[in-house]
């Protein structure tokens, strides 16, 4: 009698605690407010943020009042963020300061490195004084002077490559993709080599907006779209296209591993076409970011946004050998924001859907998603759109900060630099 008392009992516990836990497995993540001071900035999906293993903290970067950068730092043996830190004024509160937005790597040298551009005129490096370290006063030096627009830098083995967009002729509009290169950890820099150039043969659509750069195996994977068009400087965009730059060789290649040569021209554009998708009146751009990855096969992986007149979706790129095989996500959105790698053929997926932050994940490649948890945007002080939001570079296992984002208002993004907007984390 006493085993038949507790047998029901027992059991509704035990499908109680599994339920339980099965749901905390999706909805566990939570924002954590660490900041208050952020602005506007148009960043890719990348550059936000990295975990550094040595100093065992995750480190982060993003503007503030001015469009002034800061640092903080997550320590993950003692759990706990530090405090904010202005590292250098910028102090430029003009219409176009949010292209001014810091990306950060950690150099060859194990100090960190902060990138900047101010917008179409020059490139600028913040250097940290000390290794694996926000502490100290940071060194700012002028890189380039070749109207450098989106800073991309990426660090392969002992070299730092800093792509960016060239502003050449803002009135066609055209603009190249380029690349300067240190092997001395930022202290000297190459001379301007041009990757991608459509020569302004593409009915005006020649405007250069590159969204990611992936590096692995000394191959740095670029995504990117066509801006411009017969309504000017960014009036619409068409396409998502892809290739690799060769750092062993200083060349371009498609996906497959075709040689384009120095660079990818007009001739070259078919060869690197992920999606074909053309903007309309109503749907100036087809294309919200994107991003690249890699199965541990060497298989190559897209993730991105797209919409038409009478759709919108995220969707996932596998290249297949011959040819891109589409899945789509979700159908409901094409707020695309990031995808890291989560295990041998297993990814995840961050994008939004109207105030809701989203991580969904796969582990076939992209053919099958389950959502991993989905957290309401921390709104404050006015805000009302996130902005920056990417994966924590090379996050800690544990994912105490996974997610790394800016918060604003839309309607006063290009006026208001005043710095009152939340500054965020996604810890899971």
């Amino acid at each position: 009698m006493f085993s038949f008392k507790w047998k029901k009992p027992f059991l509704v516990l035990t499908m109680l605690l599994l339920l339980l836990t099965s749901v905390d497995s999706v909805f566990a993540a939570s924002t954590t407010t660490i900041a208050n001071n952020g602005v506007y900035a148009c960043r890719r999906t990348f550059g936000g943020g990295l975990y550094d293993s040595t100093a065992n903290k995750t480190f982060v970067c993003w503007s503030g009042a001015g469009m002034d950068v800061y640092v903080n730092e997550y320590n993950h043996s003692t759990n706990a963020w530090g405090t904010p830190v202005k590292i250098a004024d910028w102090d430029k509160p003009t219409a176009n300061a949010y292209h001014d937005y810091p990306t950060m790597v950690l150099l060859p040298d194990g100090k960190l490195g902060i990138f900047l551009n101010s917008h179409a005129v020059g490139a600028y490096l913040l250097k940290a004084p000390n290794t694996h370290s926000i502490a100290g006063t940071w060194a700012k030096s002028q890189i380039s002077t070749d109207k450098n627009c989106y800073p991309m830098p990426v660090v392969s083995g002992s070299d730092v490559y800093y792509f960016y967009s060239r502003n050449d002729d803002l009135s066609f509009p055209y603009r190249t993709y380029k690349y300067i290169k240190s092997s001395d950890s930022g202290s000297s820099w190459s001379s301007p080599l041009t990757v991608i150039d459509s020569q302004k043969l593409n009915n005006q659509f020649d405007e250069v907006y590159a969204y990611s750069v992936y590096p692995k195996d000394g191959k740095i994977y670029i995504t990117w779209v066509l801006s411009g068009g017969p309504l000017g400087h960014n009036g619409q965009s068409k396409n998502l296209y892809i290739a690799y730059f060769n750092t062993s060789d200083g060349k371009m290649y498609t996906v497959a591993g075709g040689s384009l040569g120095n660079m990818v021209d007009y001739n070259d554009l078919s060869k690197c076409v992920i999606e074909e998708v053309s903007p309309t009146s109503t749907t100036k751009f087809p294309i919200t970011y994107s991003a690249a990855s890699m199965c541990t096969d060497g298989t190559v992986v897209v993730a991105y946004g797209k919409s038409t007149d009478s759709s919108s979706a995220i969707k996932f790129a596998r290249w297949d050998g011959s040819s891109w095989t589409i899945n789509t996500i979700d159908s409901g959105t094409s707020s695309f924001k990031d995808v890291t790698k989560a295990g041998d053929n297993a990814f995840e997926v961050l994008y939004m859907s109207g105030n809701t932050i989203i991580s969904t994940k796969t582990a076939d490649k992209g053919s099958t998603w389950t959502n991993n948890y989905s957290v309401a945007a921390p709104y404050a002080n006015g805000a009302d759109r996130v902005t920056g939001i990417s994966f924590v570079e090379g996050r800690h296992s544990s994912k105490a900060v996974s997610v790394f984002g800016t918060t604003f208002n839309y309607a006063n993004r290009d006026v208001d630099y005043s710095g009152k907007w939340p500054v965020f984390s996604i810890g899971e």
